[in-house]
Order: structure tokens, then sequence, then C-alpha cells
């Protein structure tokens, strides 16, 4: 592999942690909310800062588009097909921002897994910038696809209205089961490639890897979307949104941590197994 860290490639640093890959969760989120409260000049502050920077963006995009709509004297517009919208509201516009943002958050993160002091400079080292935006793309297309797969394979409106028969509601549990397991499995699956091509990867082995990490830990990552995503909401909407300056950096660091466990890694010296 072309990716170096001081001097050692993934498969010596993966020789030295000698991690079986199994997860351990309570650890990545343990040293995530640590490390974010430890370190708050790079990750509080940092957080700040970045919705300031994507603030002024968009003012500045903003006053451009009203600029050029003044100079042509008609409003500007346009279709973005929904085919090509990325997972989560990506899309033009503001939603666009976070994925041109996104490798260098990853490469902060990963940074900080493997050294205990860093600084802003080390967000825009090693980003592996459009390794990581390809695969977000192309994550992106295989979501689509998934979901447009399962929604042609559905049967339409094959019950009426007031049909309380057993098998069409079975049916109808099961297969919303079935969709809530494949946009988990699909967003798992996704978000594993991209990290692992920021953590220097080449694309194939992202995806090879990545996909077996997920499989391997299918269960405990299912729990830990659910339980994450509850506490995200709720602490954000119960401290009127502060609560994001510490949950956002802190579940970037899990992550970032959960990662390294996947993949043999650089882990912080007190977290070794």
């Amino acid at each position: 592999m072309s990716f170096q860290d001081n001097g050692e490639s993934i498969a010596q640093m993966h020789a030295q942690t000698q991690r079986n890959g199994n997860l351990n969760v309570l650890e990545a989120v343990n040293w995530g909310f640590a490390t974010a409260w430890r370190n708050p000049r790079v990750w509080l502050l940092g957080t700040i800062l970045m919705f300031l920077a994507v603030f002024a963006t968009l003012l500045l995009a903003g006053a451009a588009i009203w600029g050029i709509e003044s100079l042509l004297g008609r409003e500007l517009t346009f279709e973005w097909p929904r085919e090509m919208e990325l997972p989560d509201g990506f899309g033009p516009g503001i939603s666009l921002l976070p994925l041109l943002i996104t490798p260098f958050l990853y490469a902060g993160a990963l940074a900080q897994v493997s050294r205990a002091k860093i600084g802003y400079r080390d967000f825009f080292h090693r980003t592996h910038y459009w390794k990581v935006i390809l695969v977000s793309v192309v994550g992106s297309v295989f979501w689509a696809a998934v979901e447009y797969l399962f929604s042609a394979a559905l049967p339409a409106d094959q019950g009426t209205v007031g049909d309380t028969s057993l098998w069409y509601n079975l049916g109808v549990i099961f297969g919303g089961l079935i969709q809530v397991v494949l946009v988990i499995l699909t967003q798992l699956l996704t978000l594993a490639w991209t990290w692992y091509v920021a953590d220097g990867y080449g694309i194939g082995e992202a995806v090879q890897q990545g996909s077996a990490a997920v499989w391997r830990n299918f269960f405990r990552l299912t729990v830990l979307f659910f339980v994450g995503t509850l506490v995200m909401i709720l602490g954000i909407v119960f401290t009127f949104g502060l609560g994001a300056l510490l949950l956002i950096p802190a579940s970037l660091l899990m992550t970032a941590h959960l990662c390294r466990q996947a993949n043999g890694g650089a882990l912080p010296e007190a977290n070794r197994a």
C-alpha cells in the first residue's frame, strides 16, 4: 500500500495491534467523548469554527447567486435529478457542503487516533480527498440502487384499504423489517468504505475489507446505529443545539476509533489490546 504513517504501513501496524476484527464499541465511545472533551481547542472550538465557516460560505454563495440574478434580470432555477441525490439529504446547496468537508474531518479524526496531540493542520494532511469524495458518491449510487430495487420488488397495492388479514399484516411487517435492515446495512457498508479509503486503503481494498468488517460486527453496529441516533437527537433537542458541539466531534472520533479497530491500524496507546 502507498499509505505510510511515521514509516509504518497499515500491514505493519496491524501486526502490532493484534486485533481480531471484533469491535469494542464501548471502548470507542468512551474514548471519543473523553478525547473531544480533553481537546476543546481542536474539537469543541473547531466545531464552532466549522459551523461559522459553513454559514459564511452559504452567505457568500447566496450573495453571488443574488448578484448573478440581478445582472440577468431573472431567477436562476434548475432541477437536480432525484437519482443523483446523496443519502441524508446530500445534494446541491447546503447539503453539498458536508460531502466537500468530509475528507478533512476524517483526516483529523484519524490523526487524533494515531496521536495524543494534534492541531488544525492535521485536518488537511493525508486527506486522500478525491478518493474519499469518489467513494462517497459511489456509495450514494449504491444506496439509490438498493432503494430502487427494493421498491421495485415490493408489490404495489396488493391489499385493499381495509385488508386486515393475517398474511397481509405479516407481509407488511416483514417487508418493513427487511427495508430497515437494508437501510442500516447500506449505510454501514458505505460508511466503512469511506473510512477505509480515508485511512489510506485503495478503493478495492476498502470495499472488500470494509464490507467484511461490517458483516462481522453487524449486530454491534446496528445497536450502535439505533442508540447513537437516539442520543444524538435527544442530546441536541434538550440542549437547544448546544449538545451538537460535543456530540458531533465525539461521534466522529468514535467512528475513527472503530475504523482502526476493524482494520488493525494504530490505536491510542492506552486502548491497545
